[in-house]
């Protein structure tokens, strides 16, 4: 359980560059001395890593030391009004809520015609920033105080449309909920299933896709509606149909709509972000790595811009995941010293808000990168990490992946010592995974019967072109691509039976691919 030094820490730490500079100003200077006591106990915090009582302690005088439990509840309390104070000149629902206050106020001092402007004019924000439970809570107070009206004519009128526009709000909420429900039953599915491997689990995306409220963006009421539509169809294609094409689709359409969108608060921020990274990641997916660098390009831009406003662990959550893309393209075109240097990046951010799923692919491509440059003692123990890691489960990709390449880490270590063993493992692997894709069980079979054979190098060759050649017609069906994502053993094959580095030949199928 946290304790208050923690909550504070954290609360420190996660404010953004404009919002401590904000603090600092606006808490020094008091009459009598005493804030400053506690913006010297927040420079303090802001300037550790990790929380140490002790070393604070060191600083202080006598008697605030002793203060210390009282002075971290104040100061956390302090930090969130001045973080209220400073977000209601950017933040909208702050703003219109502040202003509420101060219509409620006007209201019980009787000065009702003031007090009606006052809402009239909140409102109007409330309308034009689509609000929608700010516009409830209008209506609701609007509902309660009708009695005030002088005029019954007028009372009577303003009532029926008030009833008329509150059943309207209400309607949009409850679709804006429906679509929220939607999202999330694909959220679990993608949970349950990940990528569609095989006609029934395409069958549960497609069945998803059935809801009425699916089949056009005219039946979102909403621009959060709106937004998970195109969330939801961008899911479909990608993880149901493995269709890239009608993903990028549908999130060229969010694109665009969330430029129409008039609000820029750190919710549109993150949707605008989420939906770059997505778009390079499904142009990346095709092959369409040109394009890819072009939206990871535009990213950077806006990265620039937010840097002072986002909060610290928003604004390092984006980056992460800007690192991971780019460090995925620069893999695919052969650039396996920069990816690797975009990938330690990543992991530096990513040990600010674990992600156990994360780092289950950080350290996969991590080992990847290792490989293709021939750095295999690397590559080694990054694989042993994943497969001793306590997150990473047998029915997971990632295991299948990992396995996958440990096996071809031993072809080329020659370590044929430990096939027996592995041989054994790998049975028992089969048994356990049970949803392993043809191609899968395949290319595991090749590599064991590889390493137990006792072959010339050119026997080997031979198997290499055997094989490739039954892969190459195998992974054309869209279920059984998965055995050459993230690691392209077709490559890796050609690099054997054509005697060449698999650096060389990622390079230059990546050239041709530019074309």
């Amino acid at each position: 359980m946290k304790n208050t030094s923690d909550n504070l820490h954290e609360l420190i730490h996660c404010m953004s560059m404009n919002e401590k500079r904000y603090f600092k100003i606006t808490t020094s200077g008091n009459r009598d001395g005493q804030d400053n006591t506690y913006l010297k106990l927040f420079n303090l915090i802001a300037e550790q890593k990790k929380y140490n009582e002790h070393a604070i302690k060191s600083s202080l005088s006598a008697q605030a030391k002793k203060d210390l439990p009282v002075m971290k509840n104040y100061l956390y309390n302090l930090i969130l009004k001045k973080l209220c104070s400073y977000n209601a000149s950017s933040q909208i629902e702050i703003q219109l809520h502040n202003q509420l206050s101060e219509a409620f106020i006007l209201f019980q001092k009787g000065l009702y015609k003031h007090y009606e402007k006052k809402l009239k004019k909140i409102k109007a924000v409330a309308k034009k920033y689509n609000k929608t439970e700010v516009l409830l809570e209008i209506y609701n107070r609007e509902l309660k105080q009708i009695h005030f009206k002088e005029n019954l004519q007028a009372m009577e009128d303003k009532y029926e449309i008030l009833l008329r526009e509150s059943a309207e709000i209400l309607n949009r909420i409850n679709n804006r909920n429906q679509y929220y429900r939607l999202k999330n039953k694909m959220y679990l599915l993608l949970r349950k299933t990940g990528v569609s491997q095989n006609k029934q689990t395409q069958s549960q995306y497609s069945q998803l896709m059935l809801d009425p409220l699916l089949k056009n963006e005219n039946a979102a009421l909403t621009p959060e509606s709106r937004l998970c539509y195109y969330d939801l169809r961008a899911s479909y294609h990608l993880f149901g149909r493995s269709n890239s094409e009608k993903a990028i689709d549908s999130l060229e359409a969010k694109h665009q709509f969330l430029q129409q969108l008039p609000e820029r608060s750190h919710e549109y921020i993150i949707s605008l972000a989420n939906t770059l990274i997505n778009l390079a990641i499904s142009n990346h997916s095709i092959n369409k790595i040109k394009r890819a660098f072009e939206i990871i390009m535009q990213l950077e831009e806006e990265m620039e811009k937010w840097k002072k406003t986002l909060p610290a662990y928003l604004y390092s959550r984006i980056l992460s995941s800007l690192h991971s893309i780019k460090s995925s393209c620069l893999i695919d075109i052969g650039n396996f010293k920069e990816g690797l240097q975009e990938i330690l990046h990543e992991e530096e951010l990513l040990h600010m808000h674990y992600s156990s799923n994360n780092f289950n692919g950080l350290y996969y491509k991590k080992a990847v990168a290792h490989f293709a440059l021939n750095q295999y003692p690397e590559s080694l123990s990054c694989i042993n990490t994943l497969l001793n890691s306590s997150t990473l489960i047998e029915q997971d990709k990632y295991y299948r992946k990992t396995k996958l390449l440990q096996l071809l880490l031993y072809i080329e270590m020659q370590k044929s010592d430990l096939i027996e063993h592995e041989a054994i493992a790998i049975k028992r692997f089969y048994k356990k995974a049970g949803n392993l894709s043809k191609a899968e069980k395949m290319a595991f079979d090749f590599i064991i019967n590889s390493l137990n054979a006792d072959l010339s190098q050119k026997q080997f060759i031979v198997r290499c072109i055997t094989f490739k050649k039954q892969l190459d017609s195998i992974v054309k069906d869209p279920h059984e691509k998965g055995v050459i994502d993230g690691f392209d053993i077709l490559t890796w094959l050609e690099s054997k039976i054509q005697n060449r580095s698999l650096t060389e030949i990622v390079q230059e199928k990546a050239k041709l691919s530019a074309k």
